[in-house]
């Protein structure tokens, strides 16, 4: 892709099929079935004696397992995906309006709903059925997936800006796999009935 092409694209305004609107409506509908799966899956499980649609538990496990001292604040959860979210689903509308014979755009879509099932199983997976190892596989996971979708963006979509709007997801999955590789071998597993495998690094644990 020429510069004078990339100039041509930013400044066109051609019609587009995907809109920001269908984005914002699929963050929603991603979010409430999150939510919604986890209440189920934790009142299924018995760790909730009624199903809740919202809850303390993420909140509650973060101070009771043992983390290690890099883990964000509680606050900066929510601002950070609310972020993540919105820059994750506009580059996935640049590559849905690309024509469907661009080379990459398929298997980037493909990457984008597994992270997406990902996401909306995450707290389920880990919070609603208490689970340390859960949380280390389906956070490796995305972790995986985004750098794979960023390769793609890269080299075969040929588009740096779908690839920019992935940096902060990669950046947030960096930090979050080690946070929960930690969390994994430092804790119990009630689902599993294992752990922890090891003692946490003296210097490595949140005191």
């Amino acid at each position: 892709m020429t510069l004078t092409n990339t100039i041509k694209g930013l400044f066109a305004s051609p019609k587009k099929q995907w809109r920001w609107y269908h984005g914002a409506a699929f963050i929603v509908a991603a979010q409430a079935a999150a939510f919604t799966l986890e209440g189920l899956v934790a009142w299924a499980a018995g760790n909730r004696p009624t199903f809740e649609l919202f809850s303390n538990d993420q909140v509650r496990l973060y101070y009771e397992l043992k983390q290690a001292f890099f883990i964000p604040p509680p606050w900066v959860f929510g601002p950070v995906w609310i972020t993540n979210n919105i820059l994750t689903v506009a580059g996935t509308l640049l590559v849905l309006n690309k024509a469907a014979q661009t080379p990459g755009r398929s298997a980037f879509l493909k990457l984008q709903a597994a992270s997406w099932l990902v996401f909306v199983s995450f707290n389920a997976a880990s919070v609603g059925l208490r689970s340390p190892i859960n949380s280390f596989v389906f956070t490796f996971a995305m972790w995986i997936f985004t750098i794979a979708s960023t390769i793609i963006a890269l080299r075969q979509l040929e588009d740096n800006r779908v690839a920019w709007l992935l940096s902060t997801l990669l950046l947030w999955t960096t930090i979050a796999s080690a946070v929960a590789l930690c969390q994994m071998l430092w804790n119990y597993d009630e689902l599993y009935n294992l752990g922890p495998f090891t003692q946490p690094v003296p210097g490595l644990v949140r005191t």
